[in-house]
């Protein structure tokens, strides 16, 4: 720098840290925000989620262009070729260990401090039960992290000790990670009743009861991992965590008209377990915005208003519209009860 006599060498004053940052209840209920942020990432968290669960299992086809080549993460994982390096696999791996870093930081600075973080800490236990349970079922075996971890600590291996080529103990080990994190949620949150206003779409007692079942359901169903336990074990717990939501939630029960579900009157309703809080009319694209660009992805090409037309993917495959009632102009019969 001109005109110094020496360098300059002073601790910056407006450098960010965290030292104090947790003292604040309202900067923590800030920072619980953040656990959630990654699922509305646009394309990068749920990008995966359609490609393996509708278009792998035969339902749809990921469509778009016709030469073939639109959307191709998505082609690799319809077609069973996807490797890796795959986009859709590196976005959502990306996205939900972002997540579990900031719950891991969380947890480790709200310890003890002088206000109640119960709420709080259980929001963390959850989305961090979320995350791993997304990541075991997608990916299979994959790192654990329950601490804060520099970027020299990232690199830490998939699989369990003694652990065979397809990583069983690993992944049993994420199960038993799954499980805890629920478990100390379900003793932490709040029953769906008690949120109101722009609290509504927190995670609740019952939404961990309810994970807890569906994991005990994949461990029941499962072929590969924990073959030496008794299923018939597993499928009571399925049996008594679905009757604390039904019984003890706080509200959680069936519509009375099937075609609400589909409505925005719906959103955060009470069978609504968990959903993500998207953001309407944004208008815009790009990692920053907080809406959902798949209405835009799966409508037809050429029908869309907002762009004037739709990229068409994720179109349902024959097979599926099948399995319905089908009026004489090919539509699908209006559903009745």
């Amino acid at each position: 720098m001109m005109g110094c006599k020496k360098f300059l060498d002073r601790e910056p004053i407006a450098q960010m840290s965290s030292a104090g940052f947790y003292d604040n209840k309202d900067n923590a209920r800030l920072a619980t925000n953040g656990f959630y942020d990654p699922l509305g990432v646009e394309r990068k968290y749920e990008g995966i989620l359609y490609a393996l669960g509708d278009c792998a299992a035969g339902d749809s086809e990921v469509s778009g262009e016709d030469n073939g080549t639109d959307q191709s993460a998505g082609q690799e994982i319809m077609l069973f070729k996807a490797l890796p390096s795959n986009l859709y696999c590196k976005n959502f791996a990306t996205q939900a260990y972002k997540g579990i870093q900031r719950i891991n930081n969380f947890l480790i600075e709200t310890t003890d401090v002088n206000y109640d973080a119960k709420q709080f800490r259980g929001e963390a236990f959850f989305m961090r039960g979320f995350y791993y349970f997304d990541i075991v079922r997608i990916l299979g075996p994959m790192p654990i992290y329950t601490e804060p971890v520099g970027e020299n600590d990232m690199t830490r291996g998939n699989r369990a000790d003694g652990d065979d080529a397809k990583g069983t103990k690993q992944m049993e080990k994420m199960y038993e990670q799954i499980i805890s994190d629920f478990e100390q949620a379900a003793e932490l949150l709040p029953t769906r009743d008690k949120y109101t206003g722009n609290n509504v779409g927190r995670a609740t007692k019952g939404a961990a009861w309810a994970y807890l079942a569906k994991v005990y359901a994949f461990m029941a169903s499962s072929n590969e991992i924990f073959t030496d336990k008794s299923k018939n074990d597993y499928w009571q717990k399925v049996v008594e965590y679905s009757e604390l939501v039904n019984t003890q939630g706080g509200g959680y029960g069936l519509e009375d008209d099937y075609h609400f579900l589909f409505t925005t009157g719906a959103e955060n309703g009470k069978e609504s377990i968990f959903e993500v809080q998207y953001v309407s009319g944004v208008g815009k694209w790009g990692d920053d915005s907080e809406s959902s660009p798949r209405v835009i992805d799966f409508s037809p090409r050429g029908v869309f208003s907002f762009s004037t037309w739709g990229y068409g993917v994720n179109a349902p495959t024959y097979n599926l519209v099948s399995q319905f009632d089908l009026n004489k102009n090919g539509t699908i019969s209006h559903y009745t009860r």
